[in-house]
């Protein structure tokens, strides 16, 4: 008997397994979305929760957050309709959702509305997929190299000059599409903000049990993370207030 034949069970049962751990996320959630239509939050709950030790993205972020909030979890809650919102910036449903559970927030910051620009920003960087402006640089620069190529093997004076000039009105787009994948990686690697969630918690004057206390936040409050000095967060609340907190009572967006 060959070795090619001895190892064909082998790899069939490893192609098995493969396709198998791939079918596996999607009978989750095909579970965990029946779960949910039939009002049982707990049990859709637990099965997104297993996708997610091993997927993650906007819609799955968004399911969790529905789960949360229907089971009264508010800090939850708001912590995954922030990240499902920075997986796509420019859905307006993830956005009303997240403003709904903040209303249910007792500390109410204010904040300043966003502006058109804003909004016109959030709908170009976003999308359902954040590896998007990735995959449009990658081929806007395989386009711009393709076509200075062929600029030089073409011997037609005419036509090497339009792929040339094509070549160079593509660069800047490939530059601006290479920025933005940049601040895409940035937000969703850069964990510049958290959620409360713990029920009340005080901010302190220094990283230390025992300090001044500066201002009382409640679970679901948003933070923006200024530095962390061992167990401890120097964080900034949206009225421009700055102090310190435990790392064990807020997660990272």
């Amino acid at each position: 008997m060959s070795t090619r034949t001895l190892l064909l069970p082998f790899v069939i049962a490893a192609g098995l397994c493969t396709v198998k751990a791939a079918m596996a996320p999607d009978s989750l959630v095909k579970r965990a979305a029946e779960a949910y239509a039939a009002g049982d939050h707990a049990t859709a709950l637990a099965l997104f929760d297993s996708v997610a030790l091993t997927h993650t993205s906007a819609a799955l972020e968004y399911n969790i957050a529905h789960c949360h909030y229907r089971l009264g979890h508010i800090g939850p809650a708001v912590l995954h309709y922030e990240r499902a919102l920075l997986f796509a910036p420019g859905d307006e449903a993830i956005r009303a959702d997240l403003e709904l559970a903040r209303q249910r927030v007792l500390d109410r910051m204010p904040t300043l509305p966003a502006s058109p620009l804003r909004s016109l920003w959030d709908r170009l960087r976003g999308g359902q997929d954040p590896d998007q402006w990735a995959w449009r640089s990658i081929l806007l620069v395989l386009g711009f190299f393709l076509l200075l190529s062929l600029s030089l093997f073409i011997r037609t004076r005419g036509p090497r000059l339009t792929a040339m000039v094509a070549a160079f009105l593509l660069l800047p787009f490939a530059l601006g599409a290479i920025v933005l994948a940049r601040v895409r990686h940035g937000e969703l690697t850069g964990r510049g903000a958290a959620i409360i969630m713990a029920p009340r918690v005080d901010v302190l004057s220094e990283p230390r049990n025992g300090a001044t206390k500066l201002y009382l936040l409640h679970e679901g409050t948003r933070v923006l993370l200024r530095q962390r000095n061992a167990d401890w967060y120097e964080v900034r609340l949206d009225n421009g207030g700055v102090g310190w907190l435990a790392a064990e009572r807020l997660e990272p967006i």
